[in-house]
């Protein structure tokens, strides 16, 4: 697969979706270049002597892959933020209605 085509086309890509996870695996071939063949060609403890560039002498690994936990525990920080602005928010709008019903007593008291 890697012999054939051109640099460009030279990157194999593949994506896994589980339930649970997702993981992306990414391989290219390691070409040689003009420097790896003189040297490789003239060392003497080389196995071939035949090297030519562009040819594939090896293939480099990627992957990452990411889990995707179910437990509502791994988002508690998120909770915490939720917790907090709502209680902020209640405790923000219960003294918006003691301001306003005070006010209200005091019209009509008025």
């Amino acid at each position: 697969m890697f012999r054939n085509g051109t640099a460009d086309t030279q990157i194999f890509e593949r994506h896994e979706s589980g339930l649970f996870d997702r993981r992306v695996k990414l391989a290219t071939p390691v070409r040689m270049g003009e420097a790896c063949v003189s040297c490789h060609n003239s060392h003497p403890e080389s196995p071939r002597k035949d090297w030519v560039e562009d040819e594939v002498r090896g293939i480099q690994t990627f992957m990452v892959s990411q889990t995707i936990t179910p437990d509502i525990a791994t988002f508690k920080w998120l909770l915490v933020y939720v917790a907090f602005a709502g209680s902020a928010g209640i405790a923000v709008s219960s003294l918006q209605f003691r301001q306003a019903r005070s006010i209200m007593d005091l019209n009509a008291a008025l």
